[in-house]
């Protein structure tokens, strides 16, 4: 069935015919992209493949900066466009080519010139990632508007974890796939071809992505000048007080990762832990995350996004803790576990929330400011944890970073309403 014109009093109705087919359609979308990170997990792959260009820990955590930073920065800047579109899917489709297209370069740089100087290939890394993440970014308004307007409110949490727990059911497979792969073929090969399967996933999800069916729906009539819009944006924060608190207790919840990108390179030189075995890592964090996610998700669409979003910061904390203790490489199972269980409750609860702070016609704007001004911190979590380890070492960087969570946590518990209770 095809994206249908339809007047007001037929747009509920085709939403609900809909529904079925947009739920799966976004399912299997999200499914093969979390399949395609399998090929360049953020924790293991590529911090590992940095450390073959550069010694600098700062620059190690710059690439996962850069793919969180990217993907957020550019939302606000876009936002006060999309809020005038009818339909967010053509938008969507054609801006998210660029996000696949740059893992397919990366995989023809390597392949083309094995033999780059380390500062060339760290800089097309670097590049490529920021063009990936910051294409992302740019969609992402329109995307979740478009989310917001074809699946249900109680079915959203459900959508995002299912989508990352059958993801990451197929990650696993991809993830013995890349330690047979890093096994099995010298660098810079055995990167290149985790490139170009990432690369694969991330065309699939695409192809899933052009499958949904909305309708159009008149958003605003007319959009603002640039400086209107951006005048308007601190009222925003300021008439929404129980929004803003969210955001301060997620900065802090965010710099709590700060040294997340450094747990495997702490394994690799305290407890001996091999490329072959950051593999195997990443298969323990799919697997977490397969069984986990579709048990987070309905819990939190049933009793709300804050606690999970809360909870996910506990796990988090319960990470390092089992980090610091760890006296073989096998324990490093269990803070990649709590970790990737925490990072794909607090993936759900951010793609979610924001839907319940916010009328779907404040939805770009509602977006683009969470993404925006968590990219300060975003950025800034990876590499002062790259500079703290080589100001203090490991071990005392990973107790400040229990403390950032933890305050997190606090703010959240005490200082924000779950906004569906204050609706």
């Amino acid at each position: 069935m095809k994206d249908t014109p339809t007047d007001s009093e037929r747009y509920d109705s085709y939403i609900r015919e809909n529904g079925r087919w947009n739920f799966f359609a976004n399912v299997a979308d999200l499914s093969a992209v979390n399949l395609a990170k399998a090929f360049v997990f953020s924790t293991t792959i590529l911090p590992i493949y940095a450390s073959h260009l550069t010694s600098s820990s700062i620059l190690i955590g710059l690439i996962p900066a850069i793919l969180e930073v990217g993907f957020l920065l550019p939302q606000i800047f876009v936002a006060r466009k999309v809020e005038t579109f009818d339909r967010m899917k053509p938008f969507v489709v054609k801006v998210s080519i660029f996000e696949r297209v740059p893992y397919l370069v990366l995989a023809l740089s390597v392949f083309l010139w094995p033999g780059a100087p380390r500062w060339f290939a760290y800089g097309v890394l670097a590049l490529s990632i920021t063009v990936a993440s910051g294409s992302g970014g740019v969609a992402t308004p329109a995307w979740k508007t478009m989310l917001g307007k074809v699946i249900a409110p109680d079915s959203r949490g459900l959508l995002f974890s299912m989508g990352m727990g059958i993801g990451g059911f197929l990650g696993v497979g991809g993830a013995f796939l890349t330690r047979w792969i890093l096994n099995r073929f010298d660098y810079p090969y055995s990167y290149g071809w985790c490139f170009a399967l990432a690369f694969a996933g991330q065309a699939l999800s695409w192809v899933f992505l052009t499958l949904n069916r909305e309708p159009p729906r008149r958003m605003r009539s007319s959009r603002e000048s640039f400086s209107d819009y951006f005048r308007r944006l601190p009222s925003v924060l300021k008439n929404d007080g129980n929004f803003f608190r969210y955001l301060i207790g997620q900065l802090f919840m965010i710099l709590g990762t700060m040294a997340a990108s450094f747990y495997v390179l702490y394994g690799a030189e305290r407890l001996g832990v091999t490329e072959g075995f950051a593999a195997t890592l990443t298969m323990v964090a799919l697997v977490s995350q397969s069984a986990g996610t579709p048990l987070i998700g309905r819990l939190s669409d049933r009793f709300g996004h804050k606690l999970m979003s809360e909870l996910s910061a506990l796990m988090g904390i319960g990470g390092l803790v089992a980090l610091l203790l760890a006296p073989t490489p096998a324990w490093l199972g269990v803070t990649f576990v709590l970790m990737n269980l925490g990072r794909a409750a607090m993936a759900v609860t951010r793609m979610s929330i924001t839907m319940e702070f916010s009328p779907i016609e404040d939805l770009p704007t509602y977006t683009a400011l969470a993404g925006t001004l968590l990219a300060v911190p975003t950025f800034v979590a990876p590499v002062l944890g790259g500079w703290f380890i080589g100001l203090f070492g490991y071990r005392t960087t990973f107790f400040i970073a229990i403390g950032t969570a933890l305050a997190g946590f606090i703010i959240s518990r005490k200082g924000v309403t779950d906004p569906r209770v204050q609706r």
